[in-house]
């Protein structure tokens, strides 16, 4: 009984000790502050064909010659939930030092490329070539052309706060018709829903900031096109998805923009796109006789995906193609502390330039 008197005493007094222990000290930061823009982002991707959807949320620090993103991604999907989980990642570039450090704070560790990139490996990497986006189903040889193009812009008068910003409501629509060589057509429709905020002073200055640091990236690698309303992303994946069913030519005059973009005033905040087709161009047989085969993603994930084609199909021939959602969440100026642009102490580097 004394015994286990004593035992229960010291059980309580570790406990007790536990519940009193002070939490370690973080380190004052000393660094300098300076002004800098903060944008902080957030992404819902429900994916090609509901395949790899994800949400991410980017808080960017930019000053002009140098930029730190912070994202936070996490797949949402069935498999996508289970393949990548939540992943945090930082991504420092410092044209000053024409740098480029990546960072896992999971894993405290670090890597460090010139701002052109790293040299690539020797072999591919495997593991890289696994997660193919699924793509269009089309007989082989088989190629479409744009036949015609229309793009407008409506402002609809709408009007809602968000984010705490005042926004105003445009409605864009992008329709391309796509015909192969024995005349079967097929229409490409683009919704896209943008909320954008008017361009204050203070606005101003952040993207100010922003398009001066983009100058600077852009004058050490080759510029890329890219549009304020239709991410970069999204083209990607569109592309990706009719890469083998469009010649180069085509694809790069696919996704150019109206005159009409010029309608759409202010700075957007809430963008949504809704991206589909309809019609039979390049069809494969087997999709005209009503036994098409289901697209499904390779490589990795496909041994899972297979048991699940017929539900995945099914759900993805009720919905678009591809829903894209971006939110601003916030964007200002604001006095950040010079060590946000460097590697943490502690940090381990994991390769060499």
């Amino acid at each position: 009984m004394v015994y286990k008197l004593l035992v229960i005493a010291g059980v309580v007094a570790g406990i007790a000790g536990c519940a009193t222990t002070p939490l370690p000290v973080q380190e004052p930061d000393n660094t300098p502050t300076h002004p800098t823009a903060v944008i902080e982002t957030h992404v819902i991707n429900e994916g090609i064909k509901g395949f790899f959807p994800y949400e991410s949320t980017d808080r960017n620090y930019c000053r002009s010659n140098m930029n730190r993103e912070d994202s936070v991604l996490k797949g949402t999907g069935t498999f996508t939930g289970f393949l990548i989980g939540t992943n945090n990642k930082a991504l420092i570039t410092r044209l000053d030092r024409n740098l480029v450090w990546t960072l896992n704070p999971d894993k405290q560790e670090y890597t460090e490329c010139p701002v052109t990139g790293c040299r690539a490996p020797s072999k591919p990497v495997q593991a890289e070539q696994k997660s193919e986006q699924p793509r269009q189903q089309h007989e082989p040889d088989c190629t479409m052309k744009i036949a015609k193009t229309s793009f407008t812009v409506k402002p609809t008068g709408q009007k809602q706060k968000i984010n705490g910003f005042d926004t105003d409501e445009y409605k864009v629509a992008w329709l391309v018709t796509l015909q192969d060589n024995t005349a079967r057509k097929t229409t490409s429709t683009l919704n896209v829903d943008v909320w954008t905020t008017p361009v204050t002073p203070a606005l101003q200055q952040a993207l100010d900031m922003e398009a001066a640091y983009a100058r600077g990236y852009l004058g050490k690698i080759a510029p890329s096109a890219s549009d304020k309303i239709l991410p970069a992303e999204v083209g990607k994946m569109i592309m990706g998805y009719l890469s083998s069913a469009m010649s180069p030519a085509d694809r790069s005059a696919f996704l150019a923009v109206g005159r009409e973009m010029g309608k759409i005033k202010g700075h957007p905040i809430s963008t949504r796109i809704d991206w589909n087709m309809q019609g039979n161009a390049c069809e494969p047989k087997e999709a005209a006789s009503g036994n098409r085969a289901p697209t499904s993603a390779s490589g990795v994930v496909s041994g899972i995906t297979d048991m699940f084609t017929k539900k995945k199909t099914e759900e993805a021939e009720s919905r678009p193609i591809l829903s894209f959602v971006v939110e601003v969440k916030s964007l200002k100026v604001e006095p950040v502390h010079d060590s946000m642009f460097a590697v943490p102490k502690g940090y381990k580097l994991v390769n060499q330039k």
